[in-house]
């Protein structure tokens, strides 16, 4: 098409369709007048004019004072409004306080054209800057009841609501029962709607939590009656669920809840509770039904998940006193005490732990649990479908384990402590039957020395805030029987042997062992020593009498060994040292007080070498004391290794 065609089309449809684009040239710029003249209306008119009506209108729905404070303005940021400024609502007759809302500003939004003619349409509020109180004394009377009626929202008809920066305060005849922040949260409850909405950022207990809640019939919340719930929440600290019944009147909820969060200490925290130590209580679920009253929390069909932890069971929170106290039943699948309270035992060669043991969380709750646990670490020690009771008053507490499977045997116990005093007490009583000796010593002193089929009792207590200080001042009582094992790592009949003849004094340290067909030992124990009173440790062909001390902290010995009465001669020697590694020498004086007491002879003593016969024959006929022996051609004998810095070694058995 040529430039002089396109001219004259275009030419043609001008002419068709100008009458129409003058019309609505005319209309726009109408409307445009019509607009600057309204907002010059509105801008202009005096707006100081609507404080009286506004303030009557508020105290004829509320049948309180309503105040001003300005000054007045028109806005129109998001749609036509009307700014209050600062306004009060006074509280009901006899209430504690002057004003039951105060706002540093507040904000009316409005319908436009009515407003052109003078009237005035509310469509929503917005509360900048207030604080909400809501009170109840004794009597049941509530400060949101406004004459006749029961339900706050029917004096906002127009149902919006919107608090900026707020706060509400609910609170009783003895004080105050809560508060809850507003950052930013929004209030709807449609006309003729049953149903309130509430949407937004609270604020509790300085955490801030996305919020989205849904209260059916709110009219009956306001009168005093329970009404369906439900509130979803999130934030870094934990997010869940909250589905039931809310009492506001009775400050009460009977629903179900979930929760989870990333650190179950720092939900206690919030909470105000005291978790103990610095290790463990980190991710945690919970699954319940609930029954909320002031004081009283009663939790039915818990589920519930913390760090490696799952269980479940039902038991009841009171929260009135000084502390918390928790009663009830738990089952759990598998719990390792040991990670959140204790460092574990030493491994071989290392001492005992001097990390502080914070046991500080016992005196911020009561509890008085029945417990179950499929498999359970306590002290060290493995256990496994054990039922056990917990009772905790006052920073004391005692677990009771009335029966348990443990190390291919079974056992009960009784463990106590307690943070009244200068430094934390402990108290064990122990009673293990038909266990694998091994295992079991591996977990609680880690030490592999001793197999076999045992029996063990103890009755022990200590204080101390760590755990070497808690070993080191033991005390009490511990009877072992054993059966059908093997003292691991020596084989005495070789050490004897060695030590007799001219090889190396320390003896020799096989690896298959001592073998024991019975031993029966009782020690007692002072300071962290256990003496060993002296038993006889049977093999199958030979039997040795031992005694001397074990210093748990230490964790070394010293012990005399020597041929049982009525058992083929063999020498007699010591051991002392570290328990990995002790080191064994002749014992000499043994030597002279079996021969004394007609168990050895000097014909026995072929095996010693000869320059070391000689000078014991010359000391045994002279009745002189015994000095060092004198050296061995080829034999360097080590003396007993120095104790570790800050741990004595045994005294010497007698």
């Amino acid at each position: 098409m040529t430039n002089a065609r396109r001219a004259a089309s275009l030419s043609r449809v001008s002419t068709a369709h100008g009458p129409l684009v003058r019309v609505l040239k005319s209309l726009a710029i109408a409307l445009l007048v019509f607009a600057l003249a309204a907002a010059a209306a509105i801008y202009l008119a005096p707006v100081e004019r609507l404080r009286q009506p506004i303030e009557a209108a508020v105290r004829q729905a509320t049948g309180r004072a309503f105040h001003i404070h300005g000054p007045i303005q028109i806005t129109l940021s998001a749609g036509i409004a009307i700014d209050l400024g600062a306004v009060t609502l006074a509280d009901a007759p006899g209430g504690d306080s002057a004003a039951m809302v105060a706002a540093t500003r507040a904000i009316l939004d409005i319908e436009f054209l009515p407003l052109l003619s003078g009237d005035i349409r509310p469509t929503g509020i917005v509360l900048d800057g207030a604080e909400i109180r809501l009170t109840h004394d004794a009597a049941g009377g509530a400060n949101w009841r406004f004459g006749a009626a029961a339900d706050p929202l029917a004096a906002i008809p127009f149902g919006d609501l919107r608090l900026i920066r707020s706060r509400v305060v609910v609170s009783g005849p003895d004080g105050v029962d809560g508060e809850i922040d507003f950052v930013d949260a929004r209030l709807r409850w449609p006309e003729d709607a049953a149903v309130l909405n509430l949407s937004g950022e609270v604020a509790f207990r300085s955490e801030r939590f996305d919020v989205e809640a849904l209260i059916e019939q709110p009219a009956t919340l306001f009168a005093g009656g329970a009404v369906p719930l439900r509130l979803v929440f999130r934030s870094s600290l934990a997010e869940g669920e909250l589905d039931g019944a809310a009492d506001l009147a009775r400050s009460s909820f009977d629903g179900g809840i979930t929760i989870s969060a990333p650190s179950a200490r720092r939900l206690a925290t919030f909470f105000g509770g005291v978790v103990p130590g610095d290790r463990g209580f980190g991710p945690m679920s919970f699954a319940a039904s609930v029954r909320a009253t002031p004081g009283e929390v009663h939790v039915r069909d818990a589920k519930f998940s913390l760090d490696d932890t799952i269980g479940g069971g039902d038991f009841g929170i009171r929260l009135t006193g000084t502390r918390l106290s928790f009663a009830g039943a738990l089952s759990v699948d598998s719990f390792d005490l040991d990670s959140y309270l204790t460092p574990l035992p030493p491994l071989e060669g290392e001492r005992w732990s001097d990390a502080p043991l914070d046991l500080s969380g016992l005196a911020g709750f009561d509890a008085s649990l029945g417990i179950r646990a499929r498999n359970a670490r306590l002290a060290g020690l493995a256990l496994a479908n054990a039922n056990a009771t917990l009772e905790i008053v006052g920073g004391e507490a005692a677990l009771n384990i009335g029966s348990a499977s443990l190390y291919a045997g079974f056992g009960r116990a009784r463990l106590t402590a307690g943070v009244n005093g200068p430094a934390p007490h402990f108290t064990l009583a122990l009673s293990l039957t038909d266990i694998d000796a091994q295992s079991f010593f591996a977990d609680a002193l880690a030490t592999k020395a001793l197999g076999g089929r045992a029996a063990l009792t103890a009755d022990l207590a200590a204080t101390g805030a760590t755990r070497r200080e808690i070993v080191s001042g033991l005390g009490g009582a511990v009877r072992l029987e054993l059966a059908g094992g093997a003292l691991g790592g020596v084989d005495l009949g070789a050490v004897a042997r060695s030590i007799a003849g001219p090889g190396e004094p320390e003896g020799t340290a096989a690896d298959d062992g001592t073998t024991v067909a019975a031993l029966t030992a009782a020690f007692s124990v002072k300071d962290g020593m256990a003496t060993l009173d002296e038993t006889i440790l049977a093999g199958p062909s030979r039997a040795w009498t031992v005694r001397g001390t074990f210093g748990l902290a230490a964790r070394a010995l010293r012990l005399r060994i020597a041929p049982a009465p009525g058992t083929a001669f063999s020498m007699p020697f010591t051991a002392a040292g570290s328990w990995a590694a002790p080191v064994y020498r002749p014992d000499y004086q043994e030597l002279a007080a079996m021969i004394a007491r007609g168990e050895a002879a000097l014909a026995d003593l072929g095996e010693l070498p000869p320059e070391r016969r000689s000078w014991l024959i010359v000391l045994l006929r002279s009745g002189t004391r015994f000095p060092d022996p004198p050296a061995v051609p080829g034999v360097v004998e080590p003396a007993p290794p120095a104790p570790p810095a800050g741990e004595a070694l045994p005294d010497g058995p007698g």
